[in-house]
């Protein structure tokens, strides 16, 4: 019996190691400029999963409601230079198409050193973009990004839906607010403390 006891708890342990390897650090654009506010937040999700030290994978989702896209369409001030590749979207039609621009301003939230520009405004606006940033290197998802001079590190140019066909009811800016990282060495120090204390109680218990 406590061998199977032991057992099923170093299976727990693999499945928890298994599962911290993954290195994500994610963030929702809550905070809106003066355009946007009159609508409820949160407008886009903005997940990064670190899948090697120099590449990300960027994906973007606007929320119920809400529509990415126009020029700066969505801005990250990341850690290093970075090289776009992979981008594809869902959403927009035909003629949506993307360009990187480089630093700007976003209103309300100051310089960004990465931008995505979209064609051709609301009528390409899309619902979910994703794409890969190649970097020199990160140590940690979260290490992809840094705050800019205004404290932030992504926004995005967030139209609202009104009813098909009707164009959209209002446009602005949106930079994140809330923040929350899922940090693997964190994750990692706490399965070595588990797997410590298993062979500690086997050893007592001997």
């Amino acid at each position: 019996m406590k061998r199977i006891l032991f057992a099923s708890c170093m299976l727990f342990c693999i499945l928890i190691a298994v599962n911290a390897s993954a290195d994500l650090f994610e963030f929702d654009l809550t905070d809106p400029n003066t355009a946007l506010s009159p609508y409820a937040e949160p407008y886009a999700s903005v997940g990064i999963n670190r899948t090697s030290t120099t590449t990300a994978i960027i994906t973007v989702d606007a929320f119920s409601g809400f529509l990415i896209g126009g020029a700066q369409a969505f801005d990250l001030n990341t850690n290093g230079s970075v090289s776009l590749s992979a981008l594809s979207w869902t959403g927009g039609n035909a003629h949506t198409a993307y360009s990187v621009g480089g630093s700007n301003n976003v209103s309300s939230f100051g310089s960004f050193n990465f931008t995505l520009d979209a064609f051709d405004g609301y009528k390409s606006a899309v619902s979910q973009l994703t794409f890969t940033l190649t970097g020199s290197g990160w140590g940690t998802a979260a290490d992809v990004l840094t705050p800019n001079s205004d404290g932030y590190v992504g926004a995005g140019h967030i139209f609202v839906i009104g009813a098909p066909g009707a164009g959209a009811l209002a446009t602005g800016f949106a930079a994140n607010g809330n923040s929350a990282s899922v940090p693997e060495p964190a994750t990692l120090l706490l399965l070595g403390s588990g797997l410590l204390g298993l062979f500690g109680f086997r050893r007592f218990k001997k």
